[in-house]
């Protein structure tokens, strides 16, 4: 039974070499998501001083800057050529 499964774990041994090539972008793509994450977290337990409370435009201005963090990080993955 080993024998017979030895030969599929060294067929797919041989694509290991594929995997370096693919961490880059999974990287790059995972710190892009991350930002909004990480702002929606803290925004979100914040119950006292929400800009939206006291600001008219705060959420949308939340909203702004998520978007310039995550495009300003895409422009610089994408010029190192991570994604």
């Amino acid at each position: 039974m080993f024998r017979a499964n030895a030969g599929k774990f060294a067929s797919d041994a041989s694509l290991l070499h594929f995997v370096p090539a693919l961490e880059p972008p999974r990287a790059a793509w995972a710190a892009i998501l991350a930002v909004p994450t990480a702002i929606a977290g803290i925004y979100g337990m914040n119950f006292e001083h929400m800009p939206e409370l006291k600001w008219r435009y705060g959420y949308f201005l939340v909203i702004a800057v998520i978007a310039a963090i995550c495009s300003s990080l895409y422009w610089r993955f994408h010029r190192n050529g991570w994604v």
